[in-house]
Formats: structure tokens, sequence, C-alpha cells
């Protein structure tokens, strides 16, 4: 009787081993299969995320190989982006200065002298141009704390049309002392 008991509970033990490796493996397989939906799942976000950025890639090759009528539209695409890498370039370097400029007020005037007796001997009305500006400066540092900052103003007193190739101002400089003349 022993054996046979033996024996027995051997085949019951048995049988528990391979249901609890059939459920061992039943577990492992899920899991698997969840691990690569989950993979499935992020590959898919990086596919359609790195797909983006080809149609961009696609959009920005398809304007420089534009032959159309707009031949300047390239070129300047081009300038931008060697701007853009030139300004990254000298961005990485720490000692690099930020200006930030504001036009806060701006303005130009004409005015018209006009009598009979000018007019006969000028072949017309006199014109006159005057014109000035108002402008906010700060000189950041690249963490965005501000080095300076102030206001700077200048003005172009009346002066004839012929005159404005020599066009003079009067303002002030970075200092706050004033400037009593300027060439444009």
């Amino acid at each position: 009787p022993n054996s046979l008991a033996l024996k027995a509970k051997y085949e019951e033990a048995l049988n528990a081993k391979r249901v609890a490796q059939i459920g061992l493996d039943t577990a492992n397989k899920r899991v698997e299969q969840e691990v690569a939906n989950s993979f499935d799942a992020k590959i898919r976000a990086e596919l359609k995320s790195v797909e983006r950025m080809n149609g961009q890639a696609e959009k920005v090759s398809n304007r420089f190989n534009d032959t159309s009528d707009a031949p300047a539209a390239p070129k300047k695409l081009i300038g931008d982006f060697l701007k853009g890498e030139v300004l990254a370039k000298k961005m990485a370097v720490p000692s690099t200065l930020w200006l930030e400029t504001a036009i806060t007020s701006a303005g130009a005037n004409q005015r018209k002298q006009s009598s009979p007796i000018i007019d006969v001997f000028t072949r017309g009305p006199i014109l006159t141009y005057s014109g000035g500006a108002v402008v906010s400066y700060q000189i950041r540092r690249l963490d965005s704390t501000i080095l300076t900052a102030g206001t700077v103003w200048a003005h172009a007193p009346y002066q004839r049309s012929k005159n404005i190739e020599k066009f003079v101002c009067t303002g002030i400089d970075i200092d706050g002392d004033p400037i009593r003349k300027y060439n444009l």
C-alpha cells in the first residue's frame, strides 16, 4: 500500500506541476503579449513622429528644389537657415550678449512753404522734412539677466529734400549725454 500511495501522491504532484507549468506558460505568454503590444504602441508613436519630421523635411527640401517662377524664395530660405546656424553657434558661447530693442515712438512730418514771391524764384513751394524716434533697449546675458537698459532718442530738424542724403540728427547717446549732430 505504501508504494501505491506514494505512486499516487507522486502522480498527483506531477499533475500539479504540469498544471502549474501550464499556468506559468500562459502567464508568460500574456506578459510577452502585453510587452509586445506596449512596444508596438511605443514604436507606432515613434514612427508617427518620424513620419511627421520626414514630411517637414520633405517640405523644406521641396522649397529648396523649387524651380517655379519665384527663385528668390529658396535662396532666402537657405540664408535664413544659415543665419540660424550661425546664431545658434554664437549663443553657445557663454559670454554672448543679446540686444533687445523696441521702438517706443517714431514719426515724421513734411512742411510746405509757399508764397507768390518765393514760388517765382524757386519754381514752386519749398518742401522740408523732419523726423524722430524714441528707442528703448535692453542688453541681456544668455540667462536673461539684464546687463543694462535705457532709452535713446534722435530728432532730425526740418531739411530740404535735396539735403536728405546729408541727414543730420540730434539726440542723446547711451550715457544720456546730448549728441548735437551726427550723420545717419
